[in-house]
């Protein structure tokens, strides 16, 4: 389904908003989505076809995976900047009150939220000290030197991680319960925390009286995501590039004026966005991901081919975006094998973890953890850095929704 939007149009929300946990919203799913080979893909079928000149279209067998330099020239790895200002904003209120009732304010996160760098970058500007979380050995010896520490310094702080700083173990919590308490009581001053909705979700079921105040930055809808990756593309040196859907030529993200209709009238755009939101559940580190995935270019050849021919280089600025229905999913296995769910559950829970610890906490031979790791890694559902192993960008969704059937405990963002 092709969606009618103008050219001028710009998202009713900036690109980052953050809204008291209650009010998150996941995007709502398209129609075609919804009853993709129903009736809509029937009108798909037969509806005329509007004629488009501009460039050759390319069927995606003359299509080519762009390297990592030009995915970095125009799809970079958004800086948490614009987010740390918007979440500032939101803050100052609370920053230049009296704060003896909620002494420290919650800012949660799904996964691939870039929750971290964002508070990182948040004790930069606001020049507050950040708050390093406990050792994995801390945690399992119950030290509470860890929050002793804090007495130690003065001023407020940013702890960026709480989901690091427990254990699903029986000698998991203790610190993590300190904290809370020592927190609520005025010991610790004042400072933000941020912590994984996964993490704040078992949170919440096994310590009574967590705090309430707690903040999340609103998903991506897909006029947003359109102004983000416009955004990321643009600078000074490279100006209006054209993103375009391989199979039929709509534009994915609004072209230019000059390039758009002389009237100034609504342009088609491709549904390809609102997929998008909706699968990635407008998680900004998701969205961002698949939409470098859907990348594609022309063979140089090609170009300098076509450019002596009708002395047109409009093609060397073009990319193609693949179909939704084209780009690769991950699906998981029905059904999955015993080890893989607890496997897939505590990563979730703590954000990742190493091979070594999470042996440990699950009732499972340190053999069988690294053989659903590694199983679970090949089909794209997993990856490692660092040592630590985490659920993939790409295959968060299926892993979400896998989870959720089985009846296990998933975050509240949905």
């Amino acid at each position: 389904m092709i969606t009618q939007v103008a050219e001028t149009e710009k998202p009713s929300l900036p690109l980052w908003h953050y809204v008291p946990l209650g009010e998150y919203k996941v995007p709502e799913a398209t129609m075609a989505h919804a009853i993709k080979g129903g009736i809509m893909g029937l009108w798909n079928r037969f509806r005329p076809q509007k004629k488009r000149n501009e460039d050759p279209l390319r069927p995606e067998e003359s299509l080519q995976l762009l390297t990592e330099t030009t995915l970095d020239h125009i799809a970079p790895e958004p800086d948490c900047k614009s987010a740390s200002m918007a979440l500032k904003a939101e803050l100052l209120p609370w920053i230049g009150k009296e704060r003896k009732r909620n002494p420290g304010i919650f800012v949660i996160s799904p996964p691939h939220g870039n929750n971290a760098k964002i508070l990182t970058q948040l004790a930069e500007d606001l020049r507050w000290r950040v708050v390093s979380p406990p050792t994995e050995q801390e945690i399992l010896g119950q030290k509470r030197e860890w929050t002793d520490r804090w007495t130690d310094q003065k001023g407020p702080w940013i702890l960026p991680e709480l989901e690091r700083c427990y254990l699903r173990h029986a000698r998991g919590l203790d610190l993590v319960r300190s904290f809370f308490e020592k927190l609520q009581s005025g010991l610790l001053g004042i400072g933000v925390i941020g912590c994984d909705s996964w993490a704040w979700a078992y949170l919440n079921q096994v310590i009574c009286g967590i705090p309430s105040d707690t903040y999340v930055a609103q998903a991506f809808d897909h006029e947003r995501l359109a102004h983000w990756f416009q955004k990321l593309s643009t600078t000074k040196k490279k100006k209006d590039l054209l993103f375009r859907q391989s199979d039929d030529g709509t534009y994915v993200l609004p072209p230019p004026p000059e390039l758009a209709s002389p009237s100034n009238e609504a342009v088609d755009l491709s549904d390809f966005l609102q997929n998008l939101a909706a699968h990635s559940l407008g998680i900004s580190g998701i969205a961002w991901s698949l939409w470098r995935t859907a990348l594609r270019t022309v063979p140089e050849e090609t170009i300098l081919r076509e450019a002596a021919k009708d002395g047109k280089a409009r093609l060397k600025s073009t990319f193609w975006v693949l179909p939704w229905d084209q780009l690769k999913q991950l699906p998981l296995p029905v059904p999955m094998k015993p080890a893989d769910p607890l496997v897939l559950h505590n990563l979730l829970l703590h954000n990742g973890l190493s091979s070594d610890i999470l042996s440990r906490i699950l009732p499972l031979s340190s053999g069988s953890v690294v053989q659903a790791l590694l199983g679970l890694q090949e089909m794209g559902f997993l990856e490692q850095k660092e040592r630590v192993w985490r659920v993939s960008a790409q295959g968060y969704p299926a892993v979400r929704r896998a989870l959720h059937g089985e009846g296990y405990l998933v975050d509240d963002l949905q």
